[in-house]
């Protein structure tokens, strides 16, 4: 654009109206008459002329590189708009060209760049919509910072992550930063404490790319456009139950207890949310609340945000709904605060096949101290003792419970909270 202006005599275009890595003309005479109204497009000296079932490649004009895009593709360019996409028709059976890239199903694209620090030539093909996401590319380098967090790889490939996002969302369009990429850049933001997508200008965004296999890492706006799409296609919540079924699965053993406990999430958006009472900051401020189901070991099995901050007993039959659906008719045990008492749904929940583990809500009495007994036991080899009532509770609606209580160390006084289990 810069070049036709000199020639013109029409001085500089302005910076906020030029692109310095893709500038696209129309140039119908460089292709035979069949292919006419063809895209031409020349990025930084690389000049790569569409034409039916190949692309040429032009090294500043010196060197010519031949390859087949796709077994079958014909790449054309075509209409009067320069705007308008290359569409591959043999590859588009099926596919959605806002959502999935042009590729055969169960087909990988490998990258056509050699220098792992440029990727001009992958860049060029997302923007002609060929691929979508950057093949992963490492470089030799020496003394790269932050590079610890590439141990936690295996861990998150064994979480099923990757593979459960790709069944969820499956593609987030033709793109550079694909779905892979950024599931990867925002998993290692979390790994090194970058609390958001703005704390990327901190950072040296070479480095970070050269960690997941990419010339350069994401600016902020285009991880924002990301999330954007992701959060616009409304999957969550599928993703979350996919990776709790992975999880049951792979640790079933662990899911005879499971807590539920609530964390207050600060909300600082310029939406209109309702005000819920903040423990750490003792104000109430815009926030929602995030009831999470951890299993025995503490391990995150799944996370439910409740509407308008709804209590513990608002919100305990949705979490019973998605365990049963996670885990089955096995009977388990569901360990909550008293922030879920309520003897009528207790009666519910044990009704439904499962077994409650909570404290209880209130003033209550102390026990006589004759019902207090010493026991000893040992807890991952440690030798601990303690004095305890283990008595029975019936509630004003017949629903008749196990009630522990234990003294202090000292002896001199109860433990105010009473235990109470099915």
């Amino acid at each position: 654009q810069r070049q036709r202006d000199s020639e013109c005599g029409r001085g500089a275009t302005p910076e906020s109206n030029v692109r310095d890595d893709v500038a696209i003309t129309h140039q119908s005479d460089i292709l035979d008459e069949e292919c006419e109204h063809a895209l031409a497009v020349q990025i930084r000296g690389l000049r790569i002329t569409p034409e039916c079932g190949k692309v040429l490649c032009q090294l500043d004009q010196t060197a010519t590189v031949l390859f087949a895009v796709g077994e079958h593709a014909e790449v054309r360019g075509y209409g009067q708009n320069t705007g308008e996409c290359l569409k591959p028709p043999s590859l588009l059976l099926g596919a959605d060209p806002n959502l999935s890239a042009f590729c055969v199903e169960g087909e990988s694209f490998t990258s056509r760049d050699t220098d792992p620090t440029d990727r001009r030539i992958d860049r060029l093909l997302a923007y002609l919509r060929l691929i979508d996401d950057a093949a992963t590319m490492f470089a030799p380098v020496t003394e790269l910072p932050k590079t610890s967090v590439l141990l936690t790889i295996p861990a998150l490939v064994l979480g099923g992550i990757l593979n459960s996002a790709r069944s969820a969302y499956g593609s987030i369009g033709p793109a550079f930063y694909g779905l892979r990429s950024c599931l990867l850049i925002m998993l290692l933001m979390a790994l090194l404490r970058i609390k958001r997508p703005e704390a990327l200008k901190e950072h040296v965004p070479e480095e970070l790319g050269a960690i997941i296999g990419i010339d350069r890492a994401p600016e902020v706006k285009t991880l924002r456009r990301k999330l954007t799409r992701l959060a616009n296609l409304g999957r969550a919540s599928e993703l979350g139950h996919k990776l709790a079924v992975q999880r049951v699965a792979a640790r079933r053993k662990m899911m005879g207890y499971l807590y539920v406990d609530g964390h207050m999430r600060i909300y600082h958006g310029h939406h209109t949310l309702p005000k819920a009472h903040v423990a750490q900051m003792r104000i109430p401020m815009p926030a929602t609340t995030d009831y999470w189901v951890n299993d025995a070991s503490g391990d995150p099995l799944f996370v439910l945000t409740t509407v308008a901050n709804a209590g513990l007993v608002k919100m305990l039959p949705a979490v019973f709904v998605e365990i049963r659906s996670l885990i089955g008719q096995r009977r388990l045990t569901v360990v909550f605060d008293r922030g879920g008492w309520s003897p009528g749904l207790f009666k519910t929940i044990i009704n439904d096949g499962f077994d409650i583990l909570t404290y209880r809500k209130g003033r209550l009495r102390s026990l006589p101290r004759r019902l207090f007994v010493p026991c000893e036991l040992n807890v991952d080899g440690r030798r601990i003792q303690y004095t305890f009532a283990d008595t029975g509770l019936r509630l004003r609606n017949g629903l008749h419970l196990r009630q522990v209580a234990w003294l202090s160390e000292t002896g001199a006084h109860q433990i105010p909270h009473h235990h109470v289990t099915s």
